[in-house]
């Protein structure tokens, strides 16, 4: 009979560098053990305008959302929000404020992904990146946009940032 600490030595086999991420079927395995930490930016532009970007997959539906990412193990928070906005955005923040708000999310309608713990970071863009996001959007090769106020089809965990929109 295989003991539980040999099937542990051959799941974390499959992992090459946990700073990295996770393979996904060990993330998913995870996600229905234990609540994720993740981070989530409202980026303001210079004419405060809030950056969104657009998400269609089956975790998270279709819709607008903040852009945000699940932090990486022995990873600064702080560190994951600029690798978020780099990743996602392809952009650097002017300055960083947070965690302003921390919120927990459970979806009871799903078993993969259905629980987060939520860090909300306020982050600002200077001029220079607010016109590459303008000339990607304009050039139709942009999932992101900035919005004043909300925008249509806010995804619906999103709600929960309501007032800071």
């Amino acid at each position: 009979m295989i003991k539980l600490n040999e099937l542990i030595h051959k799941v974390e086999s499959y992992i090459l560098d946990v700073k990295k991420g996770l393979p996904d079927d060990i993330f998913y395995f995870i996600s229905r053990t234990t609540p994720l930490v993740n981070v989530d930016l409202i980026v303001f532009s210079s004419q405060k305008k809030i950056l969104f970007t657009w998400r269609d997959d089956e975790y998270a539906g279709k819709g607008w959302h903040l852009p945000g990412g699940i932090i990486r193990y022995k990873e600064d928070m702080v560190d994951r929000v600029k690798i978020v906005a780099k990743k996602e955005i392809g952009i650097e923040l002017n300055k960083i404020e947070g965690p302003i708000d921390i919120k927990q999310i459970i979806d009871e309608t799903k078993t993969n992904r259905a629980h987060f713990i939520s860090l909300l970071f306020k982050c600002y863009i200077d001029e220079k990146n607010e016109n590459i996001i303008k000339y990607k959007v304009d050039n139709d090769s942009s999932n992101y946009m900035l919005f004043k106020g909300i925008p249509k089809n806010l995804l619906n965990w999103h709600n929960i940032y309501k007032d800071y929109f």
